[in-house]
């Protein structure tokens, strides 16, 4: 291996390996390389005989999956112009005991430092503001927390409760060295709450049997205390009035589905879709059923899947509106077409070989996810359940420009997995909303905001509801505004 030569790790990012003494230096000014696999890491050949990684003043990102697998990464120095710690960067370097998270770093992403089995101490920053979900998950060793600010600044910080895998970081021994202010800090001001806003004007439109509007609505799901995603739920209210419900969540956030439901006075349902059959898309769905058929006269018109499901909740689901006269279409697949209230609604996944060839396998379920487009005049709305990064490349490769939307529900509830940015481009949306306990992705929400797309998160603004005419006017009410928070 030749060491000394300075090769590029991002578009002003170089680095340089001594094998020697086992230290890999990186250098330069900006981010690094953002890599969707280990593999793709171009020191991924000798990561297991890396001691000590240096990262050099100037660089603004620690690459996603720079450091992953460095089983023999004893030390780590960050500077402080790093902002962003990336996406399974540290995962499993199982020996590293202690890590210092410089001042000037803003956020954890997602599983940055998961399976760091002997990590005993971490130092934090007072300028820290989000840990995504699972950034210390199985970080079991975890007994001390040094946090630079102090204990109000640290109540401040959004730390993903998602799956309850950052448990060992909130249950550490905590020190917060900065002491708390004499002096009554300013407070946050607290954000308006327009829920009833929201749900009386969506009475009002349903009262009158719609407004030639064409709403969706996502809710927050968030339950906590569950070792589950919460899912996914977006109700839709089309210009005639009539509704349709995709996806209920997991199944102890149903009663979050139900009571939106109840709210709003909504008795029926003129249908139901499952995007594909992962508990935390079908969880709540019998619970919504329930609630249906219990109302008086209450009726679920039609429910509408694809052909492979592998759901026992969703089994009980199916039976049961059966078994109550609901009419059910269970092979909705690419090409499928119809049109309820003047939207058209055209689907786009899966292809059938994807039917047949599915194993069941996380992978394979979640690339099974209804892809449908929702056009009403020349406004449109795209949602595609929890599709992963290589089959939005693919669905980019076979439809192009016919998947452009002006909204877009961010796949697999904003998560690092999907949502690529050639994604993004080929989809050229206005507005992003995910259905997420946290924001999914946080570097994705600044990313977006770079692009001058409007990002939401059930997380941070809880209901959402979004309003689009036939002229491609994109209205976005939510329940609170967290644009303070500086994290959208």
């Amino acid at each position: 291996m030749e060491t000394g030569k300075m090769r590029l790790c991002g578009q002003q990012a170089v680095w340089n390996y001594e094998e020697e003494n086992g230290i890999l230096t990186i250098q330069g000014v900006g981010a690094m390389e953002d890599y969707t696999d280990p593999e793709q890491v171009p020191w991924n050949t000798f990561i297991q005989k890396i001691k000590t990684v240096v990262i050099r003043d100037g660089i603004t990102t620690v690459g996603d999956y720079a450091f992953a697998g460095g089983s023999n990464l004893q030390e780590v120095s960050l500077p402080g112009s790093v902002e962003i710690v990336g996406v399974f960067s540290f995962k499993g370097c199982t020996v590293l005991k202690e890590i210092v998270i410089p001042e000037g770093v803003r956020v954890l992403a997602s599983k940055a430092f998961q399976f760091c089995s002997a990590l005993r101490k971490v130092y934090l920053p007072s300028t820290l503001i989000d840990v995504d979900m699972r950034a210390f998950g199985k970080c079991e060793s975890l007994e001390e927390v040094f946090y630079q600010g102090s204990e109000e600044q640290w109540e401040q910080i959004m730390i993903s409760r998602s799956a309850s895998d950052n448990q060992y970081l909130v249950q550490a021994k905590r020190h917060c060295l900065e002491r708390q202010s004499a002096k009554p800090s300013e407070e946050r001001p607290e954000a308006p709450d327009r829920y009833e806003q929201i749900i009386l004007k969506i009475r009002e439109v349903l009262d009158q049997g719609g407004d030639g509007k064409f709403y969706i609505l996502a809710p927050k799901l968030w339950e906590p205390g569950i070792r589950a995603k919460s899912g996914d739920a977006t109700l839709l209210v089309f210009p005639d009035g009539q509704t349709m419900l995709i996806d209920a969540g997991f199944v102890e956030c149903g009663k979050h589905v139900v009571s939106l439901l109840r709210d709003l006075h909504l008795t029926s349902l003129d249908g139901v879709v499952l995007s594909h059959s992962h508990d935390d898309h079908a969880g709540g769905l019998q619970q919504v059923a329930e609630y249906i058929y219990g109302q008086d006269g209450g009726y679920i018109g039609c429910y509408y899947r694809s052909a492979f499901v592998n759901s026992q909740l969703e089994k009980a689901f199916f039976d049961y509106i059966r078994a109550k006269g609901a009419r059910t279409v269970t092979d909705v697949k690419e090409g499928f077409h119809m049109s309820i209230g003047g939207v058209d609604i055209a689907v786009y996944n899966p292809e059938e070989a994807l039917v047949e060839s599915c194993t069941g396998a996380e992978e394979d379920l979640n690339n099974l996810s209804l892809l449908m487009k929702f056009t009403y005049g020349k406004s449109t709305f795209l949602t595609s359940g929890d599709l992963y990064r290589d089959k939005e490349l693919e669905l980019i490769a076979r439809y192009g420009e016919a998947l452009k939307a002006d909204v877009m529900k961010a796949n697999h509830h904003g998560a690092h997995t999907s949502n690529s940015m050639e994604w993004v481009d080929a989809i050229c949306p206005s507005v992003i909303y995910a259905c997420a306990d946290d924001m999914g992705s946080t570097p994705f929400a600044w990313k977006m905001k770079a692009k001058h797309i409007r990002y939401y998160s059930t997380c941070l603004n809880d209901l959402l509801c979004i309003r689009l005419d036939a002229e491609k006017h994109v209205e976005v009410m939510s329940r609170f505004d967290r644009k303070g928070l500086g994290l959208l």
